[in-house]
């Protein structure tokens, strides 16, 4: 995913109201264990073993009050959407978040919001334009976070109703037609394209499918500008009226795959470049926060489901792991706490972009670290 949004953009907190309490349920209803409430019954498992594990009675109760806040969200929940994210504070504060695709039910107490599956879902789901078209209307759609929205679609003014042009001089005349046709058939084409063009301009959106009558779309790809056709992903053959539903399932593979690919292909450039010691490029938990301390970030990597202990220097904000006497302030940090949210804070904070991999290229980032990222010199 390629963001800058700050951390406080995705969950605001108070840092003076104590620990925030995350609770992320999975309540897709599409999945039968989730039914007839069944949603509750691992949250409320999980949150028993979080006040089973507190042993300052000053925190205890301040826990106590944030599980009451989020169960009673959950108990009168009614599912919408494939996730929900509650986040309670013992101010009282109650900030949920809706997310239509499916995240695992989890529960977390720490000194700052558990962002990581908001960061996470971005990543995956990114904005993506896909373009439906036949010879008669186009439809442009944008599909981001599992929400599909359709935008103003266009109408073709010059629909092809002959086959055959009238007149005495049938070759002549059909010669005319056909050539009068095309140069409709060739505006129409321009105007989607244009629309398409605005779209990913405006949205600031890098992936792109063309849908429909694959000859149609073939020749709209052969009108977009070389930047945009860089980023057509696929061509798929689907009826110009399409429900919201079969398109959203027809664009999931190639979605899937592009994503794959990028994560592949940025992953062996940063490895090359580390290795290389001369671009700027680095990798492995140390070397990586070295770098986010002095600010020198410009995308952060990160492997699906690495999970690091750690803690951030009260005085500097200096984020340790391996070592936890802070090498600038020379003082010892705790309590431990997970440290992947501490790093993508800071990264955001910084201004930095911020890309989790998984797949082949989780594996291969692993093998480095689980951790890398792209500096800015």
């Amino acid at each position: 995913m390629r963001t800058e949004t700050r951390p406080t953009q995705f969950v605001k907190y108070d840092e003076n109201a104590g620990k925030v309490l995350t609770v992320v349920v999975n309540v897709d209803q599409s999945t039968s264990a989730n039914r007839n409430r069944e949603f509750e019954v691992p949250v409320n498992s999980k949150l028993r073993e979080i006040e089973a594990r507190i042993k300052d009675e000053a925190e205890l109760s301040q826990y106590r009050f944030c599980a009451d806040l989020s169960r009673q969200f959950i108990d009168s929940y009614q599912p919408r959407s494939k996730s929900v994210m509650v986040f309670t504070q013992a101010n009282g504060s109650v900030i949920t978040r809706e997310l239509n695709v499916p995240l695992e039910t989890e529960v977390c107490w720490q000194d700052l919001p558990h962002i990581r599956p908001l960061v996470e879902a971005g990543d995956e789901f990114k904005e993506i334009l896909i373009v439906l078209m036949d010879g008669k209307q186009s439809r442009f759609l944008t599909s981001h976070l599992g929400i599909m929205t359709e935008h103003p679609g266009t109408v073709n003014p010059f629909p092809t109703s002959h086959t055959q042009a009238p007149g005495n001089d049938k070759t002549k005349s059909q010669a005319s037609f056909h050539r009068k046709s095309d140069e409709k058939k060739h505006l129409y084409l321009k105007a989607a394209a244009e629309m398409a063009e605005t779209i990913a301009a405006t949205r600031s959106i890098n992936r792109i499918v063309l849908a429909g009558n694959n000859g149609i779309s073939k020749e709209l790809y052969s009108l977009l500008p070389k930047t945009l056709q860089q980023h057509v992903i696929s061509f798929e053959v689907l009826q110009a009226h399409a429900t919201l539903g079969e398109i959203s399932a027809v664009i999931a593979k190639p979605r899937y795959q592009a994503e794959r690919e990028n994560e592949s292909a940025k992953v062996q450039t940063l490895l090359d470049r580390a290795r290389s010691h001369a671009a700027a490029a680095v990798t492995g938990i140390a070397d990586t926060t070295e770098a986010l301390a002095e600010g020198r970030i410009h995308e952060l990597l990160y492997a699906q489901g690495m999970t690091l202990s750690g803690a951030a220097c009260s005085s500097c904000g200096r984020i340790l792991v391996t070592h936890l006497t802070c090498p600038k302030c020379q003082v010892e940090v705790g309590p431990l706490g997970d440290a992947m949210d501490l790093i993508l804070g800071a990264a955001l904070d910084s201004g930095a972009r911020i890309e989790q991999v998984r797949g082949k290229a989780a594996e291969a980032l692993m093998a480095a670290g689980g951790i890398g990222a792209f500096l800015k010199y």
